[in-house]
């Protein structure tokens, strides 16, 4: 048992739609980092995982790399499984939150946690409810957030008898097909309007300037990532998700710095595409699917989310991430376009 892995796949792939995975990368955006403005050009946008790969991503090979839904179907990645976290306690342990593009440098005040389950109390008991309470067919009739005691009962009955990662997997799969598998423009508005009518049960913040000028679909994940603290990071299969994630929320690449060792990398947005005929989001890849080798902390049980079981050490998780990242990364059996090949 002393060599157990900190986090497994469970030796369990699953394919899913590209489009859904593109929601649970998570998105942050700095708020007038260039001007004093709150606008497009001035606040850039990151995207944020724990330190789960052994390279961070690379400015040139998301510029350059070409995404093909052609080479890129069927192809495997691996996603740590986490959620996203505003504190960071000795209760609750949690990994710093990183841009995928640098590693060196982490944001203040984003944290990861591994512990899905386990700690029923730390926002663990959230990350995934939210995504089960999506997944429900009749959304619009909870019109009280404390009904929802009833759906948390049967969220935890759907977990008995379920490994981790297969709970993980079981939960993503019951709210893909809630929504058509993401493979259409439909399919998104669908979920923008449930996750507002749940959000409006809570309250809401504004909605900052830069954002409510961003393009429709960046507005929808803004909100669902509001509403749902899921995340993954790529321990293989970052620059091909990368790539898309620029496509489909129409953004460029620009570096802040003064020369090109201090520069860092971020995302820019680009002004509101005009949607082409009746499509709302020109630039999504309809029926898109890759294989998940889904990993998952190995000591979240979810049959017991109450459990005092302690989630593993986030750097032994992270240790071990970053191992199978360098093994993938040799053997380059799941690469497109050699992204993972060794220079």
């Amino acid at each position: 048992m002393d060599n157990q892995p900190p986090i497994s796949d469970g030796d369990v792939s699953i394919k899913f739609p590209i489009n859904l995975m593109i929601l649970f990368i998570n998105i942050h955006v700095h708020h007038s980092l260039v001007t004093t403005d709150c606008c497009l050009s001035s606040c850039l946008v990151s995207p944020l995982s724990p330190n789960c790969n052994i390279r961070q991503a690379s400015h040139y090979r998301i510029e350059t790399l070409h995404f093909d839904p052609t080479l890129s179907s069927s192809t495997v990645a691996y996603p740590l499984v986490c959620y996203l976290s505003e504190t960071n306690d000795e209760k609750f342990p949690s990994a710093p939150a990183f841009s995928m593009f640098n590693y060196e440098d982490d944001i203040k005040d984003r944290y990861f946690r591994f512990n899905l389950f386990s700690d029923c109390g730390g926002g663990s008991e959230h990350a995934l409810f939210h995504v089960y309470l999506l997944s429900e067919t009749d959304v619009k009739v909870i019109n009280d957030i404390n009904v929802t005691s009833k759906l948390y009962n049967d969220y935890k009955s759907f977990l008995v008898g379920k490994c981790s990662v297969v709970a993980v997997q079981s939960i993503i799969q019951k709210f893909s097909k809630r929504y058509n598998g993401f493979l259409s423009s439909e399919s998104f508005l669908l979920l923008d309007s449930h996750v507002r009518h749940l959000y409006s049960l809570v309250g809401s913040n504004e909605t900052p300037r830069c954002v409510s000028q961003s393009n429709e679909f960046f507005q929808i994940v803004y909100r669902f990532q509001l509403f749902v603290s899921l995340r993954v990071g790529f321990i293989e299969g970052a620059h091909r998700h990368l790539c898309y994630f620029r496509r489909i929320y129409n953004m460029n690449l620009q570096t802040v710095g003064e020369d090109v060792v201090t520069a860092n990398t971020y995302f820019v947005r680009l002004e509101q595409q005009v949607p082409v005929g009746d499509i709302p989001f020109p630039l999504l890849c309809n029926d898109l699917l890759l294989k998940y080798n889904t990993y998952v902390d190995i000591h979240s049980d979810p049959s017991d989310p109450t459990s005092d079981q302690p989630a593993s050490d986030p750097d032994s998780i992270l240790l071990f991430a970053r191992q199978e990242s360098k093994q993938s990364m040799v053997t380059a059996q799941n690469s497109v376009c050699n992204e993972d090949i060794p220079e």
